[in-house]
């Protein structure tokens, strides 16, 4: 059961992962590639999305943390 949400851990950091580097940044980022999203829901709307997945998928991580912490035996 540990290795079950050691490896739903893994998954969502490596989520995290893409959803920082899709943010866009004081450089541009990885998000200049992402224009055509950005012309259909705007550009403030898109980072707010962003931003909220993020902290959405954080949070998800924590708890799984907290939940793996508790399944040890």
């Amino acid at each position: 059961m540990f290795t079950l949400f050691a490896i739903f851990i893994i998954v969502s950091a490596l989520l995290v992962i893409g959803l920082v580097l899709i943010q866009e940044s004081k450089g541009g980022g990885l998000s200049s590639q992402f224009d055509d999203f950005k012309n259909h829901f705007g550009v403030q709307q898109t980072a707010t999305l962003l931003e909220k997945s993020t902290w959405v998928m954080v949070g998800v991580i924590v708890l799984l943390c907290v939940i793996c912490v508790l399944v040890l035996p």
